[in-house]
């Protein structure tokens, strides 16, 4: 694995840096992104595309066997209650639109490099031990309740959007990488 320490995907020299790591045999995994609590902002998503931009000049050279990448349900229109990995993906928010340009990318390099194989997995929000990121969900009710003693909701129960176990996700990343998958999918309860 590659940190952001070892390897920092917005700049040019991740190029250099990930050639001298990959080789044709790997599988990838692409987590990498700047999550919404950095920025919702033009830059944000410039940096967002960018990280993908990087991998991809690397994958036309290096040529890996196989790509998963980590996505996110937020390229659904919020507008739909119900969705499916055929549901149209468009938004106005930065944050889920780097999130489409970064699939339509990996998707357009994969597809011209024969026997290179992608999987997009579209995760709904993830929780579990060590989040960092304190969204609305499980993480922050836990907190709260530690912390205060109280659980803070907001709205009045209209939120229904699905959270997903990081261990579970882990799990159909490992399926993924086994069965070396393609195409697209949610990754949710």
């Amino acid at each position: 694995p590659a940190g952001s320490d070892e390897v920092d995907l917005t700049e040019s020299p991740a190029r250099e840096k990930l050639r001298a790591i990959l080789r044709a045999e790997d599988s990838v995994i692409m987590c990498a992104a700047l999550t919404p609590e950095k920025g919702r902002d033009q830059a944000t998503f410039t940096k967002n595309v960018r990280m993908v931009e990087n991998l991809c000049a690397v994958l036309e050279v290096v040529r890996c066997a196989h790509i998963v990448y980590i996505s996110s349900d937020s390229v659904y229109d919020r507008r739909c209650e119900l969705v499916n990995e055929e549901s149209p993906c468009e938004s106005d928010d930065f944050y889920a639109l780097s999130h489409i340009a970064r699939e339509k990318l990996l998707r357009e390099c994969c597809h011209g490099i024969e026997e290179m194989r992608l999987a997009i997995l579209r995760p709904s929000a993830v929780y579990g031990t060590g989040d960092t990121h304190n969204s609305y969900g499980p993480n922050r009710f836990l907190r709260s309740a530690l912390q205060s003693g109280k659980i803070m909701l907001f709205g009045k129960g209209e939120e229904i959007r699905d959270h997903v176990y990081i261990d579970d996700l882990v799990q159909i990343v490992q399926l993924c990488l086994l069965h070396r998958s393609a195409g697209v999918l949610n990754a949710v309860t």
